[in-house]
């Protein structure tokens, strides 16, 4: 299959169906976008599956309508974001998103599945008729994403490694060991936490298994009453907990050496 380039030097079109050199990206193909440009006409390439996309580093792309209408489109392989951007909407079967964009870009998938996404930089949303697929991951290194509300759908492993990450629907294992990950999932029973540090922000329902090596456990802002099946606590964990009444409630305790130190506030 090919890779089409689009050529254009400066956004004077604004269709997706333009200035790909020829001929407009096919399935198989791999699209590159290397000049700044603003899509938000002929948006539905909902039949095409392309085997990877890239906008290249600094490139001033962005993508859907005033109306919020996203960019429809399926990439089999990896879609490489470096661009800056304002908003890039998109919606689609995505395999592989790595943001890294060179500006505080915001993507926003609107619907479709993901698999694997990986957060460096911007702003990223995933919404809330997006689903995660049985093998997926989200990778959060820096800037900042927001998994929205969906019922019945889980997240199968979440690392947050830096920046932030706002988890509002169920997950099997997340892992922090930097940057923050704040679960305010009202009614969701998530599942297991494994901190090596960073910030675990208990905000809203319910975990499993909560591993606590290290980094802060925060549970100062719970709205609500809350439960975790278990908790293992080490030294190096802090559990932060609310000056007032409200604490989250835990099926078992085993604690390790000393224990983890105890805040509040």
């Amino acid at each position: 299959m090919a890779t089409r380039h689009r050529i254009e030097s400066s956004s004077t079109s604004a269709s997706l169906n333009t200035n790909w050199g020829g001929t407009t990206p096919v399935s198989g193909d791999t699209a590159v976008i290397a000049y700044d440009c603003t899509l938000s006409t002929d948006l539905n390439m909902n039949a095409v599956d392309l085997a990877s996309l890239i906008v290249a580093n600094g490139v001033r792309m962005s993508a859907g309508d005033t109306s919020g209408n996203a960019w429809q489109i399926s990439v089999d392989g990896a879609f490489q974001y470096f661009g800056a951007g304002s908003v890039v909407r998109m919606s689609g079967s995505l395999d592989q998103v790595e943001w890294n964009p060179s500006a505080n870009t915001q993507l926003i998938v609107t619907g479709g599945d993901v698999t694997l996404v990986i957060v460096a930089g911007g702003v990223v949303e995933i919404g809330e008729t997006c689903d995660w697929d049985a093998a997926g991951e989200l990778v959060v290194l820096g800037g900042s994403v927001t998994v929205k509300a969906k019922a019945a759908d889980v997240i199968p492993t979440i690392r947050v490694e830096g920046g932030v990450a706002i988890i509002r629907r169920d997950f099997t294992n997340a892992y922090v060991s930097g940057g923050r990950l704040e679960f305010d999932a009202p009614g969701v029973t998530g599942g297991d936490v494994h901190t090596g540090g960073g910030t675990f922000k208990w905000i809203d329902g319910n975990l499993g298994t909560i591993h606590g090596r290290s980094g802060e456990l925060d549970s100062s802002k719970l709205r609500v009453a809350a439960t975790a099946t278990a908790i293992h606590d080490y030294p190096g964990l802090t559990e932060r907990t609310s000056v007032g009444a409200l604490a989250p409630v835990y099926g078992s305790r085993t604690t390790y050496g000393r224990g983890s130190t105890k805040v509040r506030g």
